[in-house]
């Protein structure tokens, strides 16, 4: 009597790669071939019914043999020289689905100009097997593993990771799981992180005032270089610059979806239009001045969560007018007055 093999557990694969089924047996009898028999489950249609002869506790079912988008179920059985035979193994259902596309989007030509930046990603799947989890890995230019990020559900599909060297090279890796167990990897991308890097990056210097029992406060903010993005823009006063007739983008050094403070001082802001205008990975914030109010409306891929506005101003032309925005767990603020 020949012990009854166990068919392993058989992940998702596609149909267009060659697949080893395996199995364990640990009977008494020196076993040289095995049967393996695979069902279509949609009609029970036999698909595959082949014998081999081996030594090997594998069976491999060629590249092509089966087709993708399709539930099959398996069942396998070995024999000895003489050939007789053991029962079949218990049927072990799995599936065949095309492998999935994985597309890093916030990598552009290998270059990532954030040091804070936000890795983004689409996942594509022929016959529809949706994503059920994602996770990325952070490594160094010899695919040493930096960090192991947590695992995600659904989409979409994005990771903050922080303090990133400039100028060095790292590679991501994105490891998905579908709805139908299918594990898939983007293999490492590799990347090199490139961005302005002030003198002072937002350090804070404390002096102790012994003599007049206090302490001294002085912080060097992150300097933001700002392009002129069109039309014509002058500088007057040595103070101002007048954007009028065209406009500046800054797009290095801040990341809206972040926590942040942002403080303006403005003069002749035009009305019933938008005069700032922050563009994010996942939604915009933009500022409106009318009805005597500043109004900020935050938009998250193309809907408005929320709209809020400051007190009433009612500067002239002469008049500054200061405006801060706080962005702090997805909420904002704003305020506005005229000041001398």
């Amino acid at each position: 009597m020949i012990q009854t093999p166990v068919l392993h557990p058989i992940q998702t694969y596609s149909a267009l790669k060659s697949k080893d089924f395996e199995f364990f047996y640990r009977g008494s009898v020196q076993i040289t071939q095995n049967n393996l028999v695979i069902r279509r489950t949609s009609d029970n249609s036999i698909v595959y019914d082949k014998t081999i002869n081996t030594f090997q506790h594998k069976h491999t079912v060629d590249a092509n043999t089966l087709v993708n988008g399709t539930e099959y179920m398996a069942r396998i059985r070995v024999g000895d020289v003489n050939n007789n035979w053991s029962d079949f193994s218990d049927w072990i259902v799995f599936y065949c689905y095309s492998e999935p596309i994985l597309t890093i989007t916030s990598i552009i030509d290998g270059v990532i100009n954030n040091q804070n930046p936000l890795i983004t990603a689409t996942y594509e799947q022929a016959e529809g097997d949706q994503l059920q989890s994602y996770r990325f890995l952070l490594y160094d230019n010899l695919d040493n593993l930096l960090i192991t990020y947590n695992e995600k559900y659904g989409l979409p599909i994005e990771q903050q990771i922080e303090n990133l060297q400039n100028n060095k090279v790292y590679k991501i890796e994105l490891r998905t799981l579908s709805v139908h167990g299918m594990q898939f990897s983007s293999g490492l991308i590799p990347f090199v992180a490139q961005y302005i890097e002030p003198k002072f990056a937002s350090a804070v210097n404390l002096r102790n005032l012994k003599d007049r029992a206090s302490i001294e406060v002085a912080c060097h903010l992150i300097q933001i270089i700002g392009e002129v993005g069109g039309g014509s823009i002058s500088y007057e006063d040595n103070d101002w610059i007048n954007l009028l007739n065209g406009y500046v983008y800054f797009q290095e050094g801040f990341y809206v979806e972040n926590d942040f403070t942002l403080k303006l001082w403005c003069k002749q802001i035009p009305v019933n239009s938008v005069f700032l205008k922050m563009i994010g990975r996942r939604g915009n914030i933009i500022l409106k001045y009318q009805d005597d109010e500043i109004h900020l409306y935050k938009y998250v891929y193309d809907t408005v969560p929320y709209h809020i506005f400051s007190q009433k101003i009612y500067p002239t032309n002469d008049d500054v007018v200061y405006i801060c925005i706080q962005h702090k767990d997805n909420y904002c603020n704003v305020f506005a007055k005229v000041v001398d």
